[in-house]
């Protein structure tokens, strides 16, 4: 019901087998002992006193939450120390103790957008982390297109749309991870420029929260 509010064309229905070899994870399900790892937020990544002292080691994050042998991916700030001092982004892709596919986002001096593979697995002040044992199990598949609402986040639609389940009670927490494809269209995303070209008091200290705009954005075209 909730994309229904946002897109003109919405399918919803259960894969018995999903087929995720096109987008790289060759013989990998998103099933078996899932979690989700939420670590830091906004102080740890802008407060003066907090950002160039706070990383997070990924991998001792999910050994922390009890995950040994896993699957993990999702989106992170990057870690600044691994960037030579620049800010950026971070797109966690790795196997425990195994191979590590993750990317790290940074704006270029010319604002080009510059991606490079991350040499670890350290991230900076925030970071949504999924993570899986790799089985393949039946996944829900959601198809939407022609937006029609004001929200422009597909993220923050499919949170909309959890809260209104009947299990997202008060004091419960619910949430849900997943890989997204767009085969047509373009994608608004964004890098986290360096500190020396945001704005003054962008991050309000007692508020302890960004009031102004910073992010740097791009526009890049389907299929990605």
């Amino acid at each position: 019901k909730e994309l229904k509010n946002h897109f003109e064309n919405v399918q919803v229905e259960v894969d018995q087998n999903p087929d995720l070899d096109r987008f790289g994870f060759k013989d990998l399900g998103l099933g078996g002992n899932c979690k989700l790892l939420e670590g830091g937020g906004e102080p740890f990544n802008h407060d003066p006193d907090y950002y160039s002292k706070v990383h997070f080691d990924m991998e001792r994050m999910c050994k922390e939450a009890g995950i040994e042998d896993g699957f993990v991916f999702g989106a992170a700030a990057a870690d600044s120390k691994s960037l030579n001092g620049h800010l950026g982004e971070l797109i966690p892709i790795f196997k425990i103790q195994d191979w590590n596919c993750s990317l790290a986002a940074r704006v270029g001096e010319k604002k080009e957008s510059i991606i490079e593979p991350s040499q670890n697995l350290n991230c900076g002040g925030i970071s949504n982390l999924f993570s899986c044992g790799g089985e393949k199990v039946p996944l829900l598949r959601i198809r939407v297109s022609k937006r029609k609402g004001s929200q422009p986040s597909l993220p923050q639609i499919l949170i909309s749309a959890l809260k209104t389940h009947p299990s997202a009670k008060e004091g419960r927490q619910m949430g849900m991870g997943g890989i997204f494809h767009m085969s047509k269209g373009t994608v608004k995303s964004h890098i986290n420029p360096d500190r020396d070209v945001l704005p003054g008091g962008y991050y309000d200290t007692k508020q302890m929260k960004c009031i102004k705009d910073f992010l740097q954005f791009y526009i890049s075209p389907a299929p990605l």
